[in-house]
């Protein structure tokens, strides 16, 4: 599937805040009930889904501004959305990836079981904290 640029999305390089938070709510319902749950509009998707482009410094700008649970919802959510939403795949690029890393610079990573049960969504041998290299 190629994309198409839609000039009425916003063109921020920033994540906002309020959209990703929207996002982080999701998380469990792509979860447990499947991407056909979600009440995220194509839009919100689709601009979630352009955020992956963003680098870990573009990233860095955002994430410091939301709470360690709504972080941990954002992982979640990116790293299921890459197994089973188009447009998601990151691989290395995965914003959990950034999330992760932040969270244990600060020394505030959630338990090892939240950490085993992120990996368990995802063949993405990068999540949670990118490559070794």
């Amino acid at each position: 599937m190629i994309d198409q640029w839609d000039p009425s999305l916003p063109t921020t390089n920033f994540p906002d805040s309020a959209l990703l938070q929207r996002i982080a709510e999701q998380s469990k319902v792509l979860r447990l009930q499947g991407k056909d749950a979600l009440t995220l509009t194509a839009e919100e998707l689709q601009q979630g889904a352009s955020w992956i482009q963003q680098s870990e410094e573009i990233w860095l700008n955002t994430i410091p501004t939301l709470s360690d649970a709504t972080l941990i919802d954002l992982a979640f959510f990116y790293t299921q959305a890459e197994m089973t939403l188009s447009g998601f795949q990151a691989k290395a690029k995965n914003p959990a990836i950034w999330i992760f890393r932040y969270l244990r610079q600060m020394k505030r990573l959630p338990d090892k079981a939240i950490i085993r049960e992120l990996k368990a969504l995802t063949d993405n041998r990068f999540i949670p904290y990118g490559s070794v290299l």
